[in-house]
C-alpha cells in the first residue's frame, strides 16, 4: 500500500483482478462497437462544445482558482471528456445501475463482493458511478463530491503507464499533487468531508476505466 495524508493506493487482490480483467474486455468490446458478453451500454456524456481543445484548462490550477469560492457549485464536475458507464439492459429492460440496485448486475455484484472480503470486511460498500476516459485528451474537471460524504474508493485501469492522472488538491497544504497511473488496475481510496473538502479532477490520453464505490466503517 503506498499512502499518504489523502491519497491511499492498494494492490488489487487477485480474485477481484480476475473479475475486473472479465469486465475490462467487456467494455473494450463494447466501446470497440463489437459483441460483448455483458448487456453494456454506454451513454455519450461528452461535452462537445468545450471538450478536447481545453482538457488542459479543465484540469489546470489556474482553472480550479477560478472556481473555488462557489464550492456547493462544483459538487459535480462542470464539464467532462468522458463516457458513463451506467446502463445495463437487465431483464429486457435498460436499468440504471445506483447504489441499491448494482447487486442485481452480476459483475458488480462480484466487484462489490470481492471488494469487501479481500480489503474491506468490517464495511458496507455501495456503488457510485463507473466512466471510461477513452483519451486522448479525455478528462473530468475539478470536483469535490461534497453531495456523497464519506471515505471514495475508485478502482481504475489504464491501458498505459503514464498516460492518465488523478490530481488533487491538498485541503490541509494547498498543494497541487498530480498521480499518474501504472498499466493495469490498482485501488485508491480518500477522503471526502465537508470539513476539509477534497478538489480532484481526473485527465487521461489513454483509456482509462473507474469504478467508483462509497465505503462506510460499521465499526
Amino acid at each position: 500500500m503506498i499512502t499518504d495524508s489523502i491519497l491511499s493506493t492498494v494492490n488489487v487482490p487477485e480474485g477481484l483482478l480476475h473479475v475486473l480483467n472479465t469486465f475490462q474486455c467487456e467494455v473494450d468490446k463494447t466501446l470497440n462497437a463489437s459483441t460483448g458478453n455483458l448487456p453494456l451500454v454506454v451513454e455519450d456524456d461528452y461535452d462537445h462544445e468545450r471538450c478536447k481543445d481545453k482538457s488542459n484548462w479543465f484540469v489546470s490550477e489556474e482553472y480550479l482558482n477560478t472556481i473555488t469560492d462557489n464550492i456547493h457549485n462544483y459538487d459535480y464536475a462542470e464539464s467532462r471528456f468522458a463516457t458513463k458507464i451506467s446502463y445495463y439492459k437487465h431483464f429486457g429492460e435498460p436499468n440504471r445501475v445506483e447504489d441499491y440496485d448494482a447487486y442485481k448486475i452480476p459483475h458488480y455484484r462480484r466487484i462489490i463482493t470481492e471488494l469487501s472480503d479481500s480489503l474491506y470486511p468490517t464495511s458496507s460498500i455501495f456503488y457510485t458511478n463507473s466512466i471510461c476516459y477513452d483519451g486522448p485528451s479525455a478528462y473530468l474537471s475539478w470536483h469535490t463530491n461534497l453531495n456523497n460524504v464519506g471515505d471514495r474508493v475508485y478502482i481504475t485501469y489504464a491501458a498505459e503507464s503514464n498516460k492518465s492522472f488523478f490530481r488533487y488538491r491538498d485541503p490541509m497544504t494547498g498543494e497541487i499533487i498530480t498521480c499518474p497511473d501504472k498499466k493495469g488496475w490498482q485501488i485508491n481510496k480518500f477522503p471526502i468531508n465537508e470539513e476539509y473538502p477534497l478538489w480532484h479532477c481526473v485527465h487521461s490520453d489513454t483509456r482509462r476505466i473507474s469504478l467508483g464505490f462509497r465505503v462506510v466503517n460499521n465499526l
